[in-house]
């Protein structure tokens, strides 16, 4: 999968905060997010790329205390 870039920020405020999320299913991922970047439809990425785009661009801010469940409800261990 190709690399976002994007790295978690940390602060006492604002546990996790991440921007700029994708989640791209498939081989061709840099296709299929360049595809979803024009604003091709799912149905054509899929068609043409072989994936799914899940995630696109997405930004979130878990603040302190909703750590843990916002792990649990992404399938990863408490924070």
């Amino acid at each position: 999968m190709a690399d976002s870039g994007i790295r978690p920020e940390r602060s006492s405020s604002r546990p996790i905060s991440a921007s700029g999320v994708w989640k791209v299913f498939g081989r061709r991922v840099a296709d299929a997010m360049q595809m979803a970047r024009d604003n091709v439809d799912q149905s054509t990425i899929l068609a043409e790329s072989g994936c799914a785009v899940a995630v696109k661009d997405a930004s979130f801010e878990v603040n302190r205390g909703e750590d843990a469940d916002a792990a649990r409800m992404m399938g990863t261990p408490s924070l």
